[in-house]
């Protein structure tokens, strides 16, 4: 939660690129299931017998789960890693070892960027894998990620308002 108290914030786009949304809450990403063919609404569901397990999680009202961040980070992802505000924006090159810069150019795909208790973690916006995190040093909460080229350098940095502090990172 930020200062304000509000809850976590979740973000919906293609981080997968299949021309399909998906939604981000927390450090989980979810997809909304394709209904079985004829199918506009759960009451028009068939018996599930030869149905796939995406046309049954339509039926039965159930978000797929792309991928969670705590799993897809060989399970060291800390609790306060978990829940908090994200954006979704190209912010990483296509080596994840190396910090965006000319040596490592923006790749053209999305990472999920997210504020959680002070900290900013970026995770792989296709696998959910951790990719950087680092203390924003502004308190315990924040804020929301803002993400822009604030300096003018061709790579984007992220902001967000903390308890005593808006910081850039």
């Amino acid at each position: 939660t930020g200062v304000q108290k509000q809850g976590p914030l979740s973000c919906v786009a293609d981080i997968l690129g299949d021309a399909r949304l998906e939604i981000v809450a927390g450090s989980t990403a979810y997809q909304l299931p394709r209904p079985p063919a004829g199918v506009s609404s759960r009451a028009d569901c068939p018996a599930p017998v030869g149905l796939t397990a995406e046309e049954v999680a339509f039926c039965d009202g159930k978000l797929l789960t792309v991928w969670q961040g705590r799993l897809a980070s060989g399970g060291a992802l800390p609790t306060n890693q978990r829940e908090g505000y994200c954006a979704i924006a190209d912010v990483w090159g296509a080596n994840a070892a190396v910090r965006p810069g000319p040596a490592n150019p923006l790749d053209g795909q999305p990472e999920v960027v997210m504020i959680a208790k002070g900290l900013v973690v970026v995770f792989d916006g296709k696998t959910g894998t951790r990719i950087f995190f680092a203390d924003m040093a502004f308190g315990n909460d924040g804020g929301a990620p803002n993400v822009d080229d604030f300096d003018g350098d061709g790579f984007p940095e992220v902001g967000s308002a903390g308890e005593v502090a808006y910081t850039l990172y």
